[in-house]
C-alpha cells in the first residue's frame, strides 16, 4: 500500500517580516522545495520570540502537521530565539540531523546556526520539527540535507518498522576446495 503524502507546515520567524518591513523570501522557498516531499502549508509568519514560535509550532502539530519546518531566528542576536521556543516541545533530540544541517564547508557561518531538530509532542500528537536559518541559502542547504530523510523520519516517528534486510544475490558459486587445489596428475616430481 503506498504511503500517504507527508503533511508539512512552514513557519517563518522574523520581526521585520511580521511587521511588513521585509519580504519573506525563505518561507516561500521552503514551501516550494518541500513540495517535493509532501503537502505543504504556509508559510505562516510570526515575530521572533519564544512564545510566538512555541505557540505556532504547537498549532501546526495540533492541525495535523507531521513535519514542521521553521526558518529564521537561529542566529546569535538577542532576538534569535527560535531554538528556545522549540526546545520545550522536543521530547527526542535528533543530534545527527542538527549536525547534518550545519555541515557545510562552503559556508563557514553555517557553524553558528543554533537550529535544533527532533520529535516534538503537543496535545498528544507528534511531529518532526527542524529549525533552519532565515537565509535562502540556509533553507536550501537544510532541505537538501534533510528532505530525502523526511519520509523515513516520519515513518519511524509513527513506530514504523525498518525494512527487512535483503540478502545479496549469490551471483557466483564459491569454488570447492577440490576445485582450487592442484590435482595430483598435474603436479610433477
Amino acid at each position: 500500500m503506498p504511503r500517504q503524502q507527508l503533511r508539512i507546515a512552514v513557519i517563518t520567524v522574523s520581526d521585520r517580516t511580521a511587521a511588513g518591513r521585509r519580504e519573506d523570501l525563505s518561507g516561500p522557498l521552503a514551501v516550494r522545495l518541500l513540495g517535493e516531499y509532501g503537502e505543504v502549508s504556509g508559510p505562516i509568519v510570526v515575530a521572533d520570540g519564544i512564545t510566538p514560535v512555541r505557540d505556532m509550532i504547537t498549532h501546526a502539530i495540533f492541525c495535523g502537521a507531521q513535519v514542521v519546518f521553521t526558518t529564521g531566528g537561529t542566529g546569535i542576536t538577542s532576538r534569535d530565539l527560535t531554538p528556545e521556543g522549540t526546545e520545550p516541545l522536543i521530547t527526542q533530540r535528533m543530534w545527527g540531523i542538527e549536525a547534518k544541517m550545519r555541515d557545510n564547508p562552503a559556508v563557514p557561518t553555517s557553524a553558528i546556526s543554533r537550529g535544533i531538530a527532533g520529535i516534538a509532542t503537543a496535545d498528544g500528537k507528534r511531529a518532526f520539527v527542524m529549525n533552519a536559518p532565515g537565509s535562502t541559502g540556509g533553507v536550501k542547504d537544510a532541505i537538501t540535507a534533510v528532505g530525502p530523510l523526511l519520509a523515513h523520519i516520519v515513518d519511524q516517528m509513527d513506530d514504523g518498522d525498518h525494512p527487512a534486510p535483503v540478502a545479496p544475490a549469490e551471483s557466483a558459486t564459491v569454488p570447492s576446495e577440490s576445485a582450487t587445489a592442484p590435482s595430483e596428475s598435474s603436479t610433477s616430481e
